[in-house]
C-alpha cells in the first residue's frame, strides 16, 4: 500500500483522458489506471505511510493557500524501465512548481517525507496515461494517444489524498477560485 497527494483537472480534459483510455482499452492495451478506478491527475507527492487525520487536515488547510491554474501539457512521453510508462507532460510553471515545493516542506516537517523522486529537484511532473507496459504495449500506447489528440490545456482544480492497490479516495479539497 502507499499514498498519493494528486492534483485533478477540469471535467472536459479528465474526460479527454478517459476517452484515451476507453481507446486504450479497446485497443488491447488497457490502461493500469482505468482498471483500478483512477482519477486522471498529476502527483505532487507519494508516499509509503501516513497519519491519515494529520495529512488530511494538512492537505485541506494547503488547499485554501492556492488558486485554481492552468495547465498544459504538450507532449506525450515514455518514462523507460523494466515496465514502460506512458506520460503527458506539462509545461513546469511557477505556480505547479511553487505548488508542489510548499507540498513537499510540509510533508518533511510534519515527519511524512515522500519518497526521494518527489523531492522538488527531482520531481518529473506528469499526469499517467498508462504504466506497467511493455515495450511494444508502450509504443502502441504512444501511437493511440497521440491520435486521442490527449494534449492541451486544463485548470488544475482540486487536491486529493488517494490510498492505493487497492484505491481509496480519502478525500478531495478544491483550490481557490480567482
Amino acid at each position: 500500500m502507499g499514498y498519493s497527494i494528486e492534483l485533478y483537472f477540469d471535467p472536459d480534459f479528465e474526460a479527454t483522458i478517459r476517452r484515451a483510455w476507453d481507446a486504450l482499452a479497446a485497443s488491447g492495451v488497457p490502461s493500469v489506471l482505468q482498471q483500478i478506478g483512477g482519477r486522471p491527475h498529476l502527483s505532487l507527492a507519494v508516499l509509503a505511510s501516513i497519519d491519515e487525520t494529520l495529512i488530511l487536515d494538512l492537505v485541506e488547510t494547503y488547499s485554501k493557500d492556492f488558486f485554481r491554474f492552468p495547465i498544459t501539457f504538450p507532449a506525450i512521453s515514455l518514462i523507460p524501465g523494466e515496465q514502460h510508462t506512458v506520460i503527458l507532460s506539462p509545461v513546469p510553471t511557477r505556480s505547479l512548481l511553487e505548488m508542489q515545493q510548499a507540498l513537499y516542506r510540509l510533508l518533511d516537517v510534519c515527519g511524512h517525507p515522500p519518497f526521494g523522486r518527489y523531492a522538488p529537484e527531482r520531481w518529473l511532473p506528469h499526469c499517467t496515461l498508462s504504466k506497467e507496459l511493455s515495450g511494444p504495449d508502450a509504443m502502441k500506447t504512444m501511437a493511440l494517444c497521440r491520435q486521442s489528440l490527449v494534449t492541451g490545456a486544463a485548470e488544475v482544480r482540486e487536491v486529493g489524498v488517494i490510498e492505493f492497490r487497492p484505491r481509496r479516495e480519502l478525500g478531495t479539497f478544491s483550490l481557490l477560485t480567482p
